[in-house]
């Protein structure tokens, strides 16, 4: 409703329909639209020859940041607690940057390996890390780190939480100085 509201659709004019992940529903006909990750139904629906049009909510000036690293305060006050965050908060960067700049062995891996199970196509894989790189490595993030955020980046995402009805501060939401001891003053 917020989104609609800030871009000045009737919001009344919209029926909403679960659709369970399953991005047939539009392929069909059953809807005209879907709210979905750009890196997955967009890519299931390229694969069958459906064509899309794909926009995002960060485009209309609505944004919130996905696949947060969450902690206590408690956690970040405690000395041992606060090492091991940044220590999985380097992980996750190195994960990244290593993911990034080998993008087929890191497909070969999700399919042979890690989601070996799930009987995964690596041309889906590949495809489907190749957009999330759109949205992991920005013009922000190529100049100061993966994972970092921008005070503009910040402000957009709190007035975006705020419109739906949430209040709170950048201070009880946002702490960047974990990412900061993670790249101890480097960029990768």
């Amino acid at each position: 409703k917020s989104f609609c509201k800030l871009t000045g659709v009737d919001a009344s004019k919209i029926t909403l329909i679960p659709a369970s992940g399953d991005p047939s529903i539009l392929a069909s006909g059953e809807v005209d639209a879907l709210f979905v990750f750009i890196s997955n139904e967009p890519i299931t629906l390229a694969l069958k020859g459906v064509k899309t049009y794909v926009w995002t909510l960060g485009q209309y000036g609505w944004s919130v940041f996905g696949d947060t690293l969450c902690a206590t305060d408690a956690a970040l006050k405690n000395a041992a607690s606060r090492k091991l965050i940044v220590h999985v908060t380097r992980a996750v960067i190195r994960g990244w940057q290593w993911a990034l700049n080998n993008p087929s062995p890191t497909t070969s891996l999700v399919v042979n390996n890690y989601g070996k199970s799930l009987k995964l196509s690596s041309k889906q894989q590949l495809l489907e890390l190749k957009a999330l790189t759109t949205v992991i490595k920005t013009p922000y993030t190529k100049a100061h780190g993966l994972l970092k955020m921008s005070d503009s980046d910040i402000d957009v995402n709190l007035r975006s939480i705020r419109s739906e009805g949430v209040k709170i501060s950048k201070a009880q939401l946002f702490d960047t100085s974990i990412l900061a001891e993670a790249y101890n003053g480097k960029t990768s």
